[in-house]
């Protein structure tokens, strides 16, 4: 090679290295889109059986101008929707063949749609690979049970395995953040979603967790008792008037014979007893401030891994709409971790107020208001709101139907009478409605109502009954178009707008397409829009993402560096 040609080639590296250099610096189009988030999750269940059904899903969101679906990888029995190397035991058995998740990051990356992996992440099921090798990684109640001892209602059994977000080593830390680490080696998701990142709720959330760890873990972790004087109780005498205002004094809070206590008794000190002796009540305070602090330490944790294998990873999480009451009743005082977070999606679903729908929408603005507030400038918001809690008032009469029907059948000496009269009433309340939108449909179950309130002979009418049951179960299963109005999500979507939320997120694709709702999704999104996570980094996140570049910086110039002083020493020799 002559010197000419070396000259040419070293010039090339160089503008090629420079080119490359720019290239890591991230640039954002922004003409003629609106700054709004908008994501959708998605059960595989109803969006990826197979590869058509990714490929529609996946469609409908384009023409919908969704961003970001959250695809479920793990959910609340501990079964996974990857096709797992370090977990292949709880690959769920109907997708060991097909993976779902790389179908819809192929097919949703195709159509510039990001996607954030779904974990619900403290969940397991009682066959769970997790729980049946380490039952010691369970959350216990004061009896040493875990939740699925817990019942809802006299005939619901609780069917959810919660584990231990403190114990260490356990579930976190042996199962659930190496659950976060392949799928960050082995797929190229955009996000990890954090779901059910907290205690139970549902069942006595006073109760969880008191295991063996976290009973030691309290008074460890609190500091009630010197390690150093392990046998010593001091209870220094109060020098100000105020008798709590001594607390400063550091009066030892644990118990002479704590280590000889069952764990009921140290349950009931904990959630009983004082700091103080003589003093107030207050112990359970640091019981509920130390679950929320394992849950954000885990939140934090999985955050630092994740950066280190991808830097640009990003992290959303589900959460409850009220931190501070979630702070105390389950362990999320999401406020706490924001900083770890940057997309928070609380769940204002219309089951987590009271009201009617109109009341929903003006509760659904002002807590929207108040999301950006606790956010503090520390994490985007995308305010939650369900396909399916909004449409009450069409769904709970049918319901309401099928439950007495059901409730006559398995108690032949309940009076008919009484139960055809609550039928006339609940139907009476869809009625106008239903003929609205299918009028064949409703005149034959009018009929069938009016057979019902005429029979008197028991086997007909539970023939009748029967009819009548499965008339409704096919007007749940399909629809037809139009029952669930489209006006009711545009306008709790529109009411988060009036809130000032910066984004919304959709529960769920399923009940989307059940209901038929995708029009509604593209009349309400009907401009594409531009995801404020991405082009407008916040506060923390902002200095995150500055020292990411500036890490990507200095890569580029080292590799610049190196292509320069060989390209410079080929020219020379």
């Amino acid at each position: 090679m002559n010197a000419n040609s070396r000259v040419g080639l070293s010039l090339s590296l160089m503008l090629f290295t420079v080119l490359n250099l720019f290239a890591v610096v991230p640039t954002y189009s922004r003409a003629g889109r609106m700054l709004e988030g908008r994501a959708i999750w998605a059960h595989p269940n109803d969006v990826a059986r197979n590869m058509k059904s990714v490929e529609e899903f996946v469609a409908h969101c384009k023409r919908a101008h969704i961003n970001l679906i959250i695809f479920l990888v793990k959910d609340t029995q501990g079964r996974i929707y990857w096709h797992s190397r370090w977990f292949s035991e709880c690959i769920h058995p109907d997708w060991q063949k097909f993976d779902a998740l790389k179908a819809i990051i192929r097919e949703a990356h195709k159509k510039g749609i990001r996607v954030h992996a779904w974990l619900c992440d403290f969940t397991e099921g009682e066959d769970s690979p997790a729980y049946k090798e380490h039952p010691e990684w369970a959350m216990l109640n004061p009896e040493g049970k875990p939740t699925t001892s817990e019942m809802l209602g006299k005939d619901r059994p609780y069917k959810i395995v919660w584990m231990c977000p403190n114990r260490r080593p356990g579930y976190v830390d042996r199962w659930l953040l190496p659950m976060i680490e392949e799928i960050l080696r082995n797929y190229n998701v955009d996000g990890i979603h954090h779901d059910y990142v907290r205690y139970p709720g549902d069942v006595a959330p006073d109760n969880y967790c008191f295991c063996d760890h976290c009973l030691e873990d309290y008074m460890r972790y609190n500091h009630f008792y010197y390690e150093t004087f392990p046998r010593a109780r001091f209870h220094p005498e109060p020098t100000l008037p105020n008798y709590i205002a001594n607390w400063w004094k550091d009066y030892t809070v644990k118990p002479q014979g704590w280590e000889g206590m069952t764990q009921k008794e140290k349950a009931n000190f904990i959630l009983k007893g004082s700091s103080m002796s003589g003093g107030p009540p207050d112990l359970d305070y640091f019981f509920y401030e130390q679950r929320c602090d394992a849950t954000t330490r885990f939140v934090r944790k999985a955050w630092q891994m994740a950066k280190k294998l991808k830097p640009r990873i990003q992290f959303s999480a589900a959460v409850f709409k009220n931190p501070m009451l979630s702070g105390r009743n389950i362990g999320q005082r999401w406020t706490d971790f924001a900083p770890w977070i940057d997309v928070m999606m609380p769940m204002c679903y219309r089951s987590h107020f009271t009201g009617d729908f109109a009341t929903y929408l003006g509760l659904l603005t002002e807590y929207t208001q108040y999301e950006n507030m606790w956010a503090a400038n520390n994490c985007h918001v995308y305010v939650g709101i369900t396909a399916h809690y909004i449409y009450k008032e069409e769904y709970e009469p049918l319901n309401n139907i099928r439950a007495t029907l059901s409730e006559i059948q398995h108690n032949p000496l309940k009076n008919i009478e009484e139960c055809n009269k609550q039928i006339q009433e609940n139907y009476s309340k869809i009625k106008v409605h239903l003929a609205s939108v299918n009028a064949n449909l409703e005149n034959e179950m009018s009929n069938l109502i009016e057979k019902l309130t005429q029979e008197i002979d028991t086997t007909r009418w539970s023939q009748i009954a029967a009819k009548l049951d499965q008339k409704i179960l096919n007007l749940l299963r399909d629809p037809p178009q139009g029952y669930y109005p489209e006006d009711k999500l545009i306008k709790s979507i529109n009411a988060v707008r009036r809130g000032g939320g910066e984004g919304i997120a959709i529960f769920a694709a399923g009940h989307i397409k059940q209901k038929k709702l995708w029009p509604a999704l593209e009349k309400a999104f009907k401009r594409p829009s531009r995801d404020p996570d991405v082009v407008k980094p916040l506060g923390i996140q902002k200095l995150r993402r500055q020292l990411i570049s500036a890490q990507d910086w200095a890569k580029a110039i080292s590799i610049a560096s190196v292509i320069t002083i060989v390209s410079v020493t080929f020219l020379i020799y």
